[in-house]
């Protein structure tokens, strides 16, 4: 009965394999609310990558999704109800690198600091009116 009730929906509704795997990353995401420990800094931390790849799904840090090849769980559950897995894409064979961006410390009279991303940095402070200055 559970199947038929799937691939009904399934077929009624057009879905794909990729929508099964958009609906199973977010329901990892539910499932990291209740049982698990959801970070406040990474949405997809070690705890939700990890347990997606128990899955199949072979999350990165930024929530890209990508599927694992052979018979995974998410594999098996779309080839039970008659959809065809996505095709599995070559990792990037190359990294590309990201431009760190030096952060310089400013400080007003007052003592309170301010790291920008700025060579110049021409503000003043609010507490006492004073201007910033570069400190590095």
């Amino acid at each position: 009965m559970e199947n038929e009730c799937i691939n009904t929906v399934l077929k009624e509704h057009q879905v794909g394999a990729k929508d099964i795997g958009t609906l199973s990353h977010e329901l990892l995401h539910s499932w990291q609310e209740i049982h698990g420990t959801p970070s406040s800094s990474n949405y997809h931390n070690k705890e939700f990558r990890t347990k997606a790849l128990g899955f199949g799904l072979n999350i990165d840090r930024s929530g890209f999704t990508q599927y694992c090849s052979g018979d995974t769980p998410f594999f098996l559950f779309l080839r039970k109800h008659g959809l065809n897995p996505p095709e599995i894409t070559a990792p990037p064979t190359h990294i590309i690198k990201s431009r760190r961006i030096k952060l310089h410390l400013y400080e007003c009279p007052c003592g309170v600091k301010a790291r920008i991303g700025r060579s110049v940095f021409n503000a003043e402070c609010l507490d006492c009116d004073g201007r910033f200055t570069r400190k590095d």
